[in-house]
């Protein structure tokens, strides 16, 4: 996974957020507390399949991250997701309110079974 912008979009970084996207849902869910857990185990994913946190120093040369960096850029990834999810959330819930208005209104009236008288009660 490569910090920083300009980068272009390589394979370990799309890899990365599909496993983002694996616990984002999760992470949305958790308390606070439970959120940084979430978070090193993206990290461990990462680095179970070989993958590494990777930033370029001044020199240009790879460096790997430090633990805490890491942590801020996967849970940075995780909180983007978790607003693309609510954000996907609220619009297909305004979609299918729309479609709900446009639906045809059928209203049913109860019917009543009185004892011979034509009151009824509610």
């Amino acid at each position: 996974v490569v910090f920083g912008r300009g980068n272009g979009t390589n394979r370990q970084n799309v890899e990365f957020r599909i496993i983002v996207d694996r616990y984002a849902a999760v992470y949305m869910l958790v308390p606070r507390r439970e959120k940084t857990r979430i978070a090193e185990m993206v990290i461990a994913d990462v680095e179970n399949r070989g993958g590494r946190f990777l930033f370029k120093d001044k020199g240009e040369i790879y460096k790997v991250a430090a633990k805490d960096e890491m942590l801020r850029k996967v849970m940075q990834g995780l909180r983007d997701r978790v607003k693309h999810l609510l954000r996907d959330r609220k619009r297909d819930s305004e979609s299918q309110n729309d479609e709900d208005d446009q639906a045809p209104k059928t209203v049913t009236t109860p019917e009543f079974v009185g004892r011979g008288d034509t009151s009824v009660g509610l």
